[in-house]
């Protein structure tokens, strides 16, 4: 999470776990800033990155057609906007509420989902939802590089 790292600041991973299944098997992991190391005194970025790789079934018929990792989501319609050039299909949501972008990356068997999210002060100013997409795209880009390695 390099790239978000430079827009969100300090941010860790948290609560990795994994699963295995003859069907599917996962990996997840949540990421936190904290307030100390943001930015802005009371702004605080998390993230949550989920990769399943689909064994039996193809991934394709239902790919983004959910609301993801983050229910707040299910809650009205959702934009979602094609990224070129990342995986075999890829889709980048927008923001809802403090509910930041969520990418969708198909890749053979394999689902790639990065879901950011934010919390700000009375005084915070809204974060840069461009440099967010950008980040996100660019981490995901970056761990499919190293796992097809």
């Amino acid at each position: 999470m390099s790239a978000l790292a430079r827009t969100a600041g300090r941010i860790g991973p948290t609560s990795p776990s994994l699963g295995e299944s003859p069907a599917a098997d996962w990996a997840y992991c949540s990421y936190v800033s904290s307030a100390a190391d943001s930015a802005a005194e009371e702004l605080v970025y998390g993230a949550e990155l989920l990769l399943e790789l689909h064994k039996k079934a193809d991934p394709e018929a239902e790919f983004a057609a959910g609301p993801g990792l983050t229910p707040y989501l299910r809650r009205g319609a959702v934009r979602h906007e094609e990224v070129a050039g990342l995986g075999e299909r890829a889709l980048i949501t927008d923001s809802v509420g403090d509910q930041g972008p969520q990418l969708h990356v198909l890749d053979g068997g394999a689902v790639f989902t990065l879901s950011v999210q934010w919390s700000t002060g009375p005084d915070d100013a809204p974060p840069d939802e461009d440099a967010i997409k950008a980040a996100v795209i660019e981490d995901v880009r970056a761990l499919m590089a190293v796992l097809k390695d």
